[in-house]
């Protein structure tokens, strides 16, 4: 169903325009009066009064330029902003008349409107016109039609123009291709001299595809049940940002239950931070009480950041430097002048980017790794207690919980609505306001790493009530995280629930899931999450995780038209996404994680 909106534009002598059409044909028309100030260059003017003299002898060139604009509010996006006209059109525009060449170019106008039902909206609308004029020149033209346009230089294109590769592209490209180097030279010396050398072997593609694809079947020594919820919760994710990414056509209930479950993704992200509170804990008093080996911070932040920093920095120096040359469109150099990594890469790589700019985060997705990496490196504040006395550190991790738990709760109690709104949206990133996960997390791989040696059986009814409670929480958090953000004060204990208590609840429910399939209460759903293909596909997730947001980024800046999807559109773009995922990650895996 298209809805036509009518914007109303009322130029110097008062005419008012009831859509975008009326503008740009009144904009052609008047070119000769418009073109006739000091503002305005002699090439331009030139070249947009032949335009206009071309225009009106019904010239095809000239015609096609005009139609190249975002004309018809039946092109209008569902949210009712943009209309982004034809960009391949525009610049595909070269005619040579004589002395002559006039040439395509396209930028987008942000206009400044009133309609009869809102006040100061703004439109965005793609402008073509002749090459030789300015950003700048064309939004003094358009203000003297439309009260109020802007048009910036930076997001604009032009027949033939195009990035070229920089300095940090050219070394991004050569390190990448001495990497590829030296994975065939590894392979090949491995292949011929086996395990001889530690490094090439490292880098040993046969190597590293015998270890992504080795799988194990000793429940004894290992949570098998984590691989399948690593892979199935990175889905989540990948399907809600693509989602979120796309406007979407809800046409009925169906579409409206997928619609909401797909969104809850957001909290799949507290289930990595409850998997790796847990492996945190549970790894290290099982190497403390076989080894005796005392914690050594040192060691552990390097193997750390020699595990994280390789992908990420890549990443990183992608945006850097590449980005600008996998794709054209109408938003395309929109995404590019908004690209935070250009001013703050280095907190991306510094791992602070969640507090130090959080609102000009250089990799969106990485906002978990710096929590994360914030929590590991405090994290023997909370292990060397735990070793030493048990109780005394099982009980500070517990205050720490309870306290991370009510401040939020009490929020929504003490700010009124804006400034509840300002408050969550500033936070949502930072480490404070998503570790409670991490310390259900922390508590959970201490009572599995007690129970491994205590033989007791939990009864069947108690493990129904501990399923089904879980279920809830799963599904009632799912449509309260998804439908609950009217920060009014009417929603006070909405809010304060959601702020509060759903990061806490929805650990403990997952907490609950990983008990359970370790100690054998699991049942079907252990027997799926233990999958051999989730045991191989689980190797690839953290650079998944990190590559996924690029292909969405990538894909959203490439569009052509702004229209809704639907549920099955939607759908089938994130399988896309996920497959695209899959060969990258793959690649950087095997070449650069592993080794």
């Amino acid at each position: 169903t298209l809805i036509i909106i009518s914007f109303l534009f009322q130029d110097t002598n008062g005419n008012v325009y009831t859509d975008t059409f009326s503008i740009y044909k009144q904009f052609i028309t008047n070119i000769p009066v418009l073109t006739n100030s000091e503002k305005i260059s002699s090439e331009c003017a030139q070249q947009l009064n032949i335009y206009s003299q071309h225009f009106n002898n019904g010239t095809e060139w000239a015609i096609k330029m005009f139609y190249a604009n975002g004309l018809h509010p039946l092109e209008i996006s569902p949210d009712g902003t943009s209309s982004l006209g034809n960009y391949d059109a525009c610049l595909s525009l070269h005619e040579t008349m004589g002395e002559d060449v006039v040439a395509g170019k396209y930028c987008l106008g942000n206009f400044l409107l009133t309609n009869q039902t809102k006040s100061n909206e703004t439109l965005r609308s793609g402008l073509c016109f002749p090459s030789k004029c300015s950003a700048l020149e064309m939004e003094d033209i358009f203000r003297r039609l439309t009260a109020s346009v802007q048009v910036d230089e930076d997001v604009c294109d032009s027949y033939g123009s195009g990035p070229s590769l920089n300095g940090t592209a050219i070394l991004l490209l050569a390190l990448l291709a001495g990497l590829l180097a030296l994975v065939v030279f590894s392979t090949v010396a491995h292949m011929k001299y086996g395990n001889k050398n530690v490094i090439l072997s490292a880098f040993s593609l046969k190597n590293n595809i015998t270890k992504c694809l080795a799988t194990s079947t000793n429940a004894a020594n290992t949570i098998s049940c984590l691989e399948g919820m690593r892979v199935l919760s990175l889905m989540w994710i990948i399907v809600r940002h693509v989602f979120r990414s796309k406007r979407l056509r809800i046409r009925s209930v169906r579409d409206e239950v997928i619609h909401t479950m797909v969104l809850g993704g957001s909290l799949a992200v507290d289930t990595f931070f409850v998997m790796s509170g847990m492996l945190l804990v549970y790894n290290e008093m099982k190497r403390y009480k076989k080894d005796a080996i005392q914690l050594n911070p040192c060691r552990r932040y390097a193997a750390r950041l020699l595990r994280l920093l390789p992908v990420l920095t890549v990443i990183v120096v992608f945006h850097l430097s590449l980005l600008k040359h996998v794709g054209d469109g109408p938003l395309w150099k929109l995404v590019r002048s908004n690209d935070a990594c250009q001013t703050y890469w280095w907190s991306t790589l510094l791992f602070v980017q969640n507090y130090v700019n959080p609102g000009n985060m250089c990799s969106l997705a990485s906002w978990y790794l710096c929590a994360d990496m914030q929590l590991f490196i405090l994290s023997p504040l909370l292990l060397v207690p735990l070793q030493r006395k048990p109780f005394w550190g099982m009980l500070l991790a517990g205050a720490l919980l309870g306290c991370l738990t009510v401040a939020p709760f009490t929020l929504p109690w003490i700010f009124d609505a804006d400034t509840l709104k300002a408050i969550s949206l500033k936070q949502k990133y930072q480490t404070h306001m998503r570790a409670t996960p991490w310390f259900v997390g922390f508590i959970l791989g201490y009572i599995i790493h007690v129970s491994r040696t205590r033989k007791y059986t939990l009864n069947k009814v108690l493990c129904g009530v501990l399923w089904m409670a879980s279920l809830a929480v799963f599904v009632g958090l799912i449509i309260l995280g998804v439908h609950t953000r009217n920060y009014t004060s009417e929603y006070k204990l909405e809010n304060a629930t959601r702020m509060g208590l759903m990061h806490p609840l929805w650990s403990l429910a997952i907490a609950w899931l990983i008990y359970a399939c370790r100690f054998g209460y699991g049942g079907f759903v252990n027997k799926f999450l233990s999958l051999p293909i989730f045991q191989v596909l689980s190797k690839f997730t953290y650079t998944a995780y990190l590559v996924h947001f690029e292909f969405v980024i990538i894909a959203h800046a490439r569009i052509r038209i702004e229209q809704p999807l639907t549920i099955t559109e939607a759908i089938l773009r994130a399988n896309g996404h996920m497959l695209e995922t899959l060969y990258v990650s793959v690649i950087l895996t095997l070449c650069l994680e592993m080794p």
